[in-house]
């Protein structure tokens, strides 16, 4: 089946969802209607992801996705709290689509709650407590590109030797498949991160040391590579740093408290 032909079927699947959730909402039927919105936003969430496959989504066209789905999910969290199945599906949908747009620390989080109240209310063995715990699982992996290898990603592992070197595992393919992936040790300096990472050993910027960001992108110039960094701390700018004045966040601080 084409990429073109499945967008369609969503498409319309979603128009009867929608009618489907309105006529839920005229006789009274809550839970039913809450049932096609989770429908709903499990159904976008695929459109979303075959539109970034196509590589037909805009910056602007993701950000709009977010913020539906975050209203969307802030909207049944009010409704129906926390514990609730149809919140938790919501939720997850959200919290993958801000991994895909490199909102990495938010939607780890955001994820470890899920996964957390999931367990907690809903039992270690529900289809929604293993969705939520797969895509923890997921999103928890620190995903780095090598110098030597730029064309594909490694998952880091750990840092050996003081942080002098860094254990790999990949390289990572689509889908994929663990057991074709090897393990390797590099400096490193030849680690380029793509994912949470902390600050350090910055002297112009040394406000900026110990501070936890997301990596967006990668600014290759004659000064060297830069790394585009977009930081948790409300009020501190995004900037571009050097990959020897940044270390992988293995673990989110504060992220077992949630």
């Amino acid at each position: 089946m084409s990429l073109d032909h499945t967008k369609e079927d969503m498409t319309i699947a979603i128009k009867h969802m929608k009618k489907a959730r309105a006529i839920y909402n005229l006789v009274d039927m809550k839970k039913q209607a809450n049932q096609q919105d989770a429908n709903i936003a499990v159904a976008n969430d695929q459109m979303l992801h075959a539109n970034v496959q196509s590589h037909e989504v805009s910056s602007a066209g993701r950000r709009i996705a977010l913020r539906n789905l975050k209203s969307l999910y802030e909207s049944h969290l009010n409704e129906n709290g926390m514990n609730s199945e149809h919140t938790i599906s919501i939720g997850l949908s959200y919290a993958r689509n801000l991994f895909n747009a490199f909102y990495r620390i938010e939607a780890e989080r955001l994820v470890t709650k899920l996964s957390t109240v999931s367990r907690r209310v809903h039992g270690s063995e529900h289809n929604i407590t293993i969705e939520a715990n797969e895509l923890l699982d997921s999103v928890k992996g620190r995903l780095v590109i090598l110098h030597v290898c730029e064309s594909k990603m490694f998952q880091a592992l750990r840092y050996e030797n003081d942080g002098e070197f860094c254990v790999v595992q990949g390289p990572i393919t689509t889908p994929r498949n663990k057991d074709n992936e090897r393990m390797y040790c590099f400096e490193s300096i030849l680690v380029l991160p793509f994912c949470p990472v902390i600050c350090h050993g910055l002297i112009s910027a040394s406000h900026l040391n110990g501070e936890l960001g997301d990596v967006r992108h990668f600014n290759d110039s004659n000064d060297g590579i830069r790394v585009g960094v977009q930081f948790e701390k409300k009020g501190l700018k995004s900037a571009l740093i050097k990959p020897e004045n940044l270390c992988i966040a293995f673990e989110l601080p504060g992220v077992a408290e949630l």
